[in-house]
């Protein structure tokens, strides 16, 4: 599941506008769920897919801005990314790996505080076993080879980083982001 966090540059969410436009949409709205500073919504992929290419067109229509982010349901540490999307990508939902490469892009590096954020107090083993994971292609084996650990100490090594950190290592955007991570934030 997908959860996808909202803010708006207005001082309230548009809630109503939205329901229509999630009802339009053909997706419930018992998915959805909001404040007067922003909205999320828990979805599955094929519908946050869907969501999220049909999102500029209604996002025209408004005469303030409104972004969002988009990640793991048990992603902990997307809200912090909602200022950086109505900077960098108003009208869009983007995965926090895509804000980051397009503020870097632009020579502004105020999001790192952001990016080093899920590190924060992580072992050190965790890191490096994430980072080997990454070199070896995201295959297990050759990682585990690398790290001279077991299999099944690689795997419970990274079921710990996911729980920690909230992102899996299998997952393009979270892979991404730790790579992010490991070439901007370490320092």
């Amino acid at each position: 599941m997908d959860k996808i966090f909202l803010k708006s540059s207005s001082t309230s969410f548009p809630k109503t506008a939205f329901l229509s436009f999630l009802k339009a949409s053909h997706i419930s709205e018992e998915s959805f769920t909001s404040s007067l500073e922003g909205a999320s919504l828990l979805l599955e992929r094929k519908e946050s897919m869907r969501f999220i290419t049909s999102f500029p067109a209604f996002c025209e229509d408004l005469s303030f801005s409104l972004a969002g982010v988009i990640g793991g349901e048990n992603n902990p540490f997307l809200p912090r990314f909602l200022p950086g999307a109505l900077t960098f990508l108003p009208g869009k939902i983007s995965y926090p790996s895509d804000l980051l490469f397009k503020a870097f892009s632009f020579g502004d590096f105020s999001l790192l505080s952001e990016l080093r954020f899920p590190f924060q107090g992580l072992d050190y083993e965790l890191i490096k076993t994430g980072e080997e994971f990454l070199r070896a292609g995201q295959r297990g084996d050759y990682a585990s080879e690398a790290l001279y650990i077991h299999r099944n100490t690689l795997l419970y090594r990274l079921n710990a980083f996911r729980e920690k950190t909230g992102l899996d290592l299998h997952d393009y955007h979270d892979a991404l982001f730790f790579e992010l991570y490991l070439h901007y934030g370490r320092h």
